[in-house]
């Protein structure tokens, strides 16, 4: 039997990039896993809950911000595994970070269940309330300063954030 030794075992890879990035930010790590299971429960309203909402099918927004948020979170706690120095830092971004995501999907979520639109809708008072916490959540996320050590290095990372 001839063995391929080209081949690469690809799990105790992916385990030791998980646990960086549980190391760099235990809350990001979290949301980017939650996320992954909110996007497969938006795939199974996609595939049998037949409403739409402004043209859509109800779920896919939902699965759309949950995907994102997950790609967002993971790539943000593998940016902090290059910060180590900057402990609270990543503690303050992480965890507000992480604390916006769920709440912002959450809505977003509650919304398609509801049957309505989740952005600028201020239709009822709930509406206005939900949409108005998603719009005031997100400040915090906005104004927090890259952490990097140079002007080209801070630039770059708040610009790709953005």
């Amino acid at each position: 039997m001839i063995v391929d030794t080209t081949k690469v075992n690809v799990l105790p890879a992916a385990m030791e990039l998980l646990d960086s990035l549980w190391r760099a930010s235990r809350p990001l790590t979290v949301v980017g896993g939650l996320m992954l299971v909110v996007a497969v429960a938006s795939v199974v309203g996609l595939a049998v809950d037949p409403r739409i909402i402004t043209g859509s099918p109800a779920w896919l927004k939902p699965l759309k911000f949950a995907v994102s948020t997950a790609v967002y979170s993971l790539t943000l706690a593998w940016i902090f595994t290059w910060l180590p120095e900057w402990r609270r830092v990543r503690g303050i971004v992480g965890w507000t970070t992480a604390i916006v995501f769920v709440l912002e999907v959450a809505i977003i979520d509650l919304q398609a269940w509801r049957g309505t639109t989740s952005h600028f809708n201020i239709s009822t008072p709930l509406d206005m309330v939900l949409f108005s916490i998603m719009g005031g959540a997100i400040v915090p996320e906005r104004a927090w300063r890259s952490p990097a050590r140079t002007r080209s290095a801070a630039w770059t990372v708040v610009r790709g954030l953005r």
